[in-house]
């Protein structure tokens, strides 16, 4: 069991998580102005092709904050409400 933050995943979750990181990138910066995350694509394609590594607690942690970060960023550019 590999722990991010609060949340549990096991190894085929975390496999998964990482696979889907471009799709979720699609779904956080769908019809939005990206430009202030654009800088942070490159490092989340990477994270996804992790996804088959023998260690992925370091990688799925990356991608977690990442993703929080992304999230942040787009709020504080107006392009994703204050609250989800």
């Amino acid at each position: 069991m590999l722990t991010v933050g609060p949340y549990r995943f096991t190894e085929t979750d975390a496999r998964r998580t990482l696979s889907n990181l471009p799709e979720w990138w699609v779904q956080l910066t769908d019809r939005r102005d990206v430009s202030a995350v654009l800088h942070l694509q490159p490092e989340l394609e990477r994270l996804a092709g992790m996804s088959e590594d023998d260690d992925l607690e370091a990688p799925l942690s990356a991608a977690w904050a990442l993703l929080a970060e992304t999230s942040s960023l787009l709020r504080g550019a107006g392009q994703l409400p204050a609250t989800a």
